[in-house]
């Protein structure tokens, strides 16, 4: 609405989705990284190198307390937003001004079709995976977004950078 483009990390909690699931013993299960893990693994330094991005704002929601140095870094980056804890609502509000969401997991995870593909599909939401198999087939034949099983900062934030000048986004 304001020449802002949102992209969303990660929103809302563990196992994440718009119908406000969540739940720690389906994450090891699904090879789902916690938000901590991710965060530490990809989140900051990809936050870090889109930072130079003037149309990008970064929205993370969660719980920082239980970081409390992640979310000194973050609050120290000028595109990002901590948006604190937020519900199934919220969520669905946010997804509704995003253009980016990302979907990461851990290498070679045992995962076929996570809820949260079809939850960004149905808001239009572009996505930037970290799954191969038919997550990557999916996103590939429907053009909703790409994967890139061997994620690194660097490789996240070009793509974002190229997904945000394509298709006006």
């Amino acid at each position: 609405d304001f020449g802002v483009k949102a992209v969303v990390l990660e929103a809302n909690r563990a196992v994440w989705g718009c119908t406000s699931r969540n739940g720690g013993q389906g994450q090891n299960a699904s090879g789902r990284l916690y938000r901590s893990q991710w965060i530490a693994r990809w989140g900051l330094d990809t936050a870090r190198r889109l930072g130079d991005q003037e149309n990008l704002i970064i929205a993370l929601a969660g719980d920082w307390s239980v970081r409390p140095d992640l979310e000194t870094a973050f609050r120290d980056l000028p595109n990002v937003r901590l948006l604190g804890w937020i519900d199934k609502d919220q969520v669905a509000s946010l997804l509704t001004r995003s253009d980016i969401g990302l979907l990461p997991y851990v290498r070679n995870a045992p995962q076929g079709l996570p809820n949260k593909v079809f939850e960004y599909m149905a808001y239009g939401v572009f996505q930037i995976a970290t799954l191969a198999g038919e997550a990557k087939s999916l996103l590939e034949a429907t053009g909703t977004g790409v994967s890139i099983p061997s994620a690194t900062a660097g490789t996240l934030s070009s793509v974002i950078k190229r997904a945000i000048r394509q298709d006006g986004r």
